[in-house]
């Protein structure tokens, strides 16, 4: 149990969805670390992705991106429905059904229409490359990462560029390969949004 990340395409269609997905298992380990997870995820000062920003001086907000249309906002109105239900107020339960139904309605109508949040495939690979570089021209850049305030997450050597001594070990320069990775998968069905979905 915890948290992971993933890359996402923005499509709906379930062949490419598929293809992507055989495609990167054809590439052998693709799934994002813990490690990455919760570098990506975390936003607030002092948090390990803003002193890797700071360290090596590069802009990684993409990486925080976040679609504001991956799926119907209906959370509110099924909770209210629930409610409803709950009270035995049956009429305004079909009345919250029906406007949930109008919700998704809509986002199915605009999902391709609205980009907000969502990354350019070609944006997300051209900072990752970048990242990737100043890694290497900088291999020493994770002694200067300092515990994140009020959170001692157990990073190892993630920020390193040592050779992992066991499999379940990870480092930040493969997750980075595991991005570019994804990315060709999801380019070479056509997309050209991405998005770090977490859960």
């Amino acid at each position: 149990m915890g948290y992971d990340v993933l890359i996402v395409a923005k499509t709906r269609e379930d062949d490419k969805l598929f293809r992507i997905l055989t495609c990167e298992e054809g590439k052998g380990d693709y799934f994002l670390s813990r490690n990455f997870s919760m570098f990506q995820s975390r936003n607030f000062e002092g948090c390990e992705l803003i002193q890797v920003e700071q360290i090596l001086e590069i802009d990684l907000s993409l990486y925080w991106n976040y679609p504001t249309n991956y799926m119907p906002d209906i959370g509110e109105l099924n909770y209210r429905m629930y409610q409803a239900e709950q009270a035995g107020d049956f009429k305004k339960a079909i009345e919250i059904k029906q406007k949930i139904e109008e919700v998704e309605r809509e986002w199915h109508r605009n999902y391709y229409l609205i980009n907000e949040g969502w990354t350019k495939i070609e944006d997300l690979r051209q900072i990752t490359l970048k990242l990737i570089e100043k890694i290497k021209s900088n291999p020493a850049f994770g002694k200067q990462i300092k515990v994140a305030p009020g959170w001692d997450y157990p990073w190892g050597k993630y920020f390193t560029l040592q050779a992992k001594k066991h499999p379940r070990e990870a480092r930040i320069l493969e997750d980075l390969d595991r991005i570019l990775q994804s990315l060709d998968c999801i380019e070479r069905e056509g997309e050209q949004y991405v998005a770090f979905i977490g859960g």
